[in-house]
């Protein structure tokens, strides 16, 4: 009974992707307009696509980057702190503590 379920269930599964695979080639094979159309910038040269402000005037930020810049400073100071802090969990420490407790009670 199990392996015929698992048989029934493998076929469905077969069968889907056959039929996936069937509409991505029919997809495929049509004529989009929007891969006729090209929406790349032109290069001018510049980082970004941003020309260089006038002298004098500073670039005004957008409203994402301070709280992105905050997460990348918080994330940084946590990593550091917690992985400085973690304790050490390598079988050389966990040894030598070992002997160290075994001699300590056999004297």
């Amino acid at each position: 009974l199990r392996a015929r379920l698992l048989r029934w269930i493998n076929m469905r599964l077969l069968r889907a992707t056959a039929r996936r695979l069937a509409a991505f080639r029919q997809a495929s094979t049509k004529s989009n307009a929007s891969a006729e159309t090209s929406t790349a910038e032109e290069v001018n040269g510049y980082l970004f696509n941003e020309k260089p402000l006038p002298a004098g005037q500073k670039r005004v930020r957008e409203e994402w980057e301070a709280p992105y810049w905050f997460a990348i400073a918080a994330g940084a100071v946590l990593l550091t702190v917690g992985l400085g802090s973690a304790p050490n969990t390598s079988i050389e420490i966990w040894a030598k503590n070992e002997v160290l407790r075994r001699e300590k009670e056999s004297e």
